[in-house]
């Protein structure tokens, strides 16, 4: 063995357990955000059916719209000044201890500057608890932390080398990740939230204030969806660079190192199969052994 990083990932595999945790809480705020968002469309689209079986004149569509459409501003102000910064927080929490781990494991060097001081075990024992008590059994088995998140056979390779495999790795996982977070819910739910939109503004007549007040009814789920989709957008750019990046060093290194590295993806498999070979002192890895099955997970619990 040249490398020690699955017997790190025992040693400090609770910062992982740790940031399942904070992300399942930031998770569940983004849950409570968008129902809430969602509640002003849709209850003031009932609202207007109740107005078919009240007496004529007992209520007046315009003022119903107007009150709807300040509910929706109260929503949007609640969920900028109060939900969103609690999401926040246990997102980056989430982040400082998934890079926590991969610096322990993968042994690089913490940047204090940007990240401050890096936690110790200690520290997140009670969450990694939690979320071994809690969550750990409603994810699948490809997901368990009982193993190591790299593959056995990434120890025959050399550390500088293996950093860089565990680092595409992750890189496929984050990339399959948002596309099917993209794909399977934040487009379905644009247009779904479009749907409502035009059938509230057809309902209430279809003039230029009826459509102005249902856009300010609708704006905090389409702050979701729009910001969502730029973000991630964005996100998937930058992790296809990093991983053209990290292509490029994998290539540098072993042939520095004298050994040879070939990569072939295709679209589809490309999040989910990373072939490449390694020849170092006559020995060969296949791309199968050193691929993770876990990702396959992806696939059906896209959104753990």
């Amino acid at each position: 063995m040249t490398n020690s990083i699955c017997r790190n990932h025992q040693l400090y595999k609770d910062f992982l357990s740790a940031h399942r945790q904070a992300y399942a809480q930031a998770k569940q705020g983004r849950k409570h955000e968008i129902m809430l968002s969602f509640t002003p469309i849709i209850v003031c689209l009932a609202a207007y059916q109740l107005t078919k079986l009240s007496p004529v004149g007992a209520f007046d569509l315009d003022t119903l719209l107007s009150a709807f459409a300040l509910s929706g501003v109260a929503v949007l102000l609640y969920c900028d000044l109060v939900l969103d910064p609690i999401r926040k927080k246990h997102r980056r929490t989430a982040n400082l201890d998934l890079e926590a781990y991969d610096t322990k494991v993968l042994t690089l060097p913490w940047n204090e500057s940007v990240a401050g001081p890096i936690k110790e075990l200690s520290d997140v024992k009670i969450e990694a608890e939690n979320y071994q008590s809690k969550l750990a059994s409603e994810h699948p088995p490809e997901l368990s932390l009982v193993d190591s998140w790299y593959p056995e056979e990434i120890e025959q390779v050399p550390l500088d080398i293996a950093r860089l495999y565990c680092l595409r790795q992750n890189c496929a996982f984050e990339l399959a990740y948002r596309e099917k977070y993209i794909a399977l819910f934040l487009r379905p739910m644009l247009a779904f939230t479009s749907i409502l939109v035009l059938t509230q503004a057809w309902v209430f007549g279809l003039k230029l204030s009826s459509v102005c007040l249902t856009l300010i009814v609708a704006a905090p789920i389409f702050r979701i969806i729009i910001l969502g989709l730029l973000v991630q957008t964005n996100n998937l750019k930058s992790m296809k660079e990093l991983e053209a990046e990290i292509e490029a060093a994998q290539k540098l290194a072993s042939s520095k190192s004298g050994s040879t590295t070939t990569t072939t993806t295709t679209t589809t498999d490309r999040a989910k199969y990373r072939h490449f070979r390694a020849d170092r002192q006559g020995q060969r890895l296949s791309g199968q052994a050193l691929y993770q099955p876990r990702h396959l997970a992806i696939d059906k619990y896209w959104w753990i």
